[in-house]
């Protein structure tokens, strides 16, 4: 019930920053005239801050990637060197996009989505936001294994629902593959199993009270989601007799 508090509380913030959202598009909207067309030169910084912040989204991605490798291997403490590690770069590129942005307020251009739109390329933060909900499923598959707890993000630039929805499901898939290599090692716990099967149960339960678009990228997570659920069952079957 606690993940279930925490994700409605995230649900209610990313609601607020959207409509949020909407009004400052509807006041950019009144002043088009005035930002809508970056000058060529603009444009070109632009181009470069994107390139630089996509570069630092690679390496979050690597890293993580790098950490949930480790930590479905068993090795725990090679994980939390790699998590150190993309969590310092996360924290750059935070600083770096925020740094940059006020540079272009004081120009009194708005960095925001209609911008890009603009100039013909995707958001900036796409690769960062796959990047930081590869963090958080690395994150969460840390804290579940050394702590057996399931990792509520405090700081506020991980806070995201899709994020950590998208991220919760990845993690039970993790959870899936560790059990599968565990038993073909011969180092798994029925225990240890059946645990895995009920969390990634009972976290498909929670996510299935909430109400994801076809374009938020969640429903299909949510689908695989079920396929880890039926596929820690199917293990559990396979070893009634152990």
């Amino acid at each position: 019930m606690k993940i279930l508090n925490y994700l409605k509380k995230l649900e209610k913030e990313e609601i607020k920053k959207v409509n949020k959202t909407k009004q400052e598009d509807l006041k950019l909207l009144k002043k088009s005239k005035e930002v809508s067309i970056l000058s060529k030169e603009l444009k070109y910084d632009f181009l470069e801050l994107i390139r630089e912040l996509e570069n630092i989204g690679g390496n979050i991605l690597k890293l993580s990637k790098k950490a949930i490798n480790n930590l479905t291997n068993n090795k725990g403490d090679k994980a939390e060197d790699f998590l150190i590690m993309a969590f310092k770069e996360i924290k750059f590129f935070d600083d770096k996009f925020s740094k940059l942005k006020k540079e272009f307020q004081i120009k009194k251009i708005n960095i925001e989505q209609s911008d890009i739109q603009e100039i013909k390329i995707d958001k900036p933060e796409n690769d960062f936001l796959n990047a930081k909900e590869e963090y958080l499923e690395a994150i969460i598959l840390f804290s579940y294994l050394k702590k057996g707890l399931i990792y509520k993000p405090k700081e506020k630039l991980l806070k995201n629902f899709k994020s950590y929805t998208g991220a919760l499901s990845d993690f039970c898939g993790e959870l899936l593959r560790k059990a599968k290599l565990n038993i073909i090692e011969k180092k798994y716990s029925k225990k240890e199993i059946k645990k895995y099967y009920q969390n990634t149960k009972d976290i498909y339960q929670i996510l299935s009270s909430f109400s994801f678009s076809n374009k938020s990228g969640v429903r299909q997570k949510m689908e695989q989601l079920k396929d880890h659920v039926k596929g820690l069952e199917n293990i559990l079957f396979d070893l009634k007799d152990d």
